[in-house]
């Protein structure tokens, strides 16, 4: 083109940014600022752009040149302002740029919640959501599964449970993957009974899961997570053959749900045998995480030399999560021997990560090899690793 447009730039830049390229989108971002005035989709564009790519400062810059030019920006405009800020980690710009906006849409209280999620601030999101429903704003799926996913993972029922009495009055409750979401949660918050109830509107679960007109594999895979999780590997195998009886291949994810819950449960042959079964009569090949559930499976169960074996022949032997399992294990049962040759590999695979030279240190102590601790020290030292402490966190509601 003999002349660019502000359009044909912010078209160009918008499809890189649509087809994941935001460092090429930022190239032309660039060349646009040098070559023509920036308007409202461009200055937007260039915050998506810094809030892919984490550019704090180039991304304050631009609110700067916002301010300075005295542009009033369009609700496109804010939210993308707040996101640059919440996924930049700057919090506290987000919150003062949406609470001085009093003309708030969906999508902005939308940003403003997964900014909140996306920098651990669960509650402040849960209290923005609650303020959305306050002023009449209708929340969008998306929003919705995430504050749910973000209560799961806090295990906090009580607010989870208030939000699923506003979805139901709201009707939104039918949606499938808002419905997988309450499964989800309810069993990971202990309520196992609850999650199986909820499917019939607080009615008996599995009268309404065996009557539904349709059933998304999702939704099988939700339960049979659910049950796994507590337990009752009865009840998966129940729902396994109930999919077989109606015709619903089950994929990836719901055999790495139900190998997780052998593991578990300590259902050695069981898992195995679904294992087996998994390439030779559904003709899914396993991945890392099926042969990771393995792993852990026969470690648990004291078959260290098997799980040896599996992993040393696989795909996944470069699976720096499976091998320190295996090494994981070693300790449990004091196979000392194995756990050094273990150990030396997990090195091998992850040799930046502090965590695993905290393992094998961990593995050398336990049998009184300080020598070798020593030397495990060293090493983590002269490479400048250190390891993220733990925390705990406790509900006192």
């Amino acid at each position: 083109m003999s002349t660019k447009t502000a359009g044909s730039w912010n078209a160009l830049i918008a499809g890189h940014l649509q087809l994941g390229r935001p460092s090429e989108a930022f190239n032309l971002f660039r060349e646009m600022v040098n070559k023509c005035e920036l308007d409202l989709i461009a200055l937007a564009n260039g915050l998506l752009i810094c809030a892919d790519l984490g550019y704090l400062l180039i991304g304050k810059s631009i609110h700067c040149h916002i301010y300075r030019k005295g542009v009033h920006l369009d609700l496109v405009g804010t939210t993308s302002l707040i996101d640059m800020y919440s996924r930049c980690m700057h919090l506290s710009a987000a919150m003062n740029v949406f609470y001085r906006t009093e003309d708030k849409d969906d999508a902005l209280f939308n940003v403003m919640i997964a900014g909140y999620i996306h920098n651990g601030y669960v509650y402040r999101a849960v209290e923005t959501f609650q303020e959305m429903v306050t002023m009449c704003v209708r929340p969008n799926t998306g929003t919705i599964i995430s504050v749910l996913s973000a209560l799961s993972d806090m295990k906090t029922i009580r607010i989870g449970k208030s939000i699923h009495g506003y979805l139901f009055r709201q009707g939104l409750e039918a949606n499938t993957d808002i419905s997988n979401q309450f499964i989800n949660m309810y069993a990971k918050c202990g309520s196992i009974d609850f999650a199986s109830d909820k499917w019939g509107k607080f009615e008996m679960a599995r009268n309404l899961f065996e009557h539904m007109d349709e059933k998304h594999l999702s939704t099988w895979n939700t339960m049979i997570a659910a049950y796994g999780m507590h337990g009752e590997f009865d009840q998966v195998l129940k729902l396994l053959t109930q999919m077989r009886k109606d015709n619903i291949a089950p994929d990836r994810v719901t055999f790495k749900s139900i190998l997780s819950a052998c593991s578990h449960n300590g259902l050695v042959e069981e898992g195995l045998c679904v294992f087996s079964s998994m390439e030779r009569e559904y003709g899914i090949v396993p991945s890392d995480e099926h042969y990771g559930c393995i792993v852990d499976l026969l470690g648990r169960a004291g078959r260290l030399q098997e799980a040896y074996d599996i992993l040393e022949h696989v795909p996944s032997r470069r699976n720096a999560s499976n091998v320190g399992a295996l090494l994981a294990a070693c300790r449990i049962h004091g196979n000392s021997e194995m756990g050094e040759r273990v150990g030396q590999w997990l090195l091998d695979v992850d040799p930046e990560n502090a965590s695993v030279y905290c393992s094998v240190s961990n593995l050398y102590a336990g049998g009184g090899r300080w020598d070798e601790v020593e030397r495990i020290g060293d090493i983590t030292k002269g490479k400048g690793l250190k390891r993220t402490p733990g925390f705990s966190r406790i509900d006192l509601n």
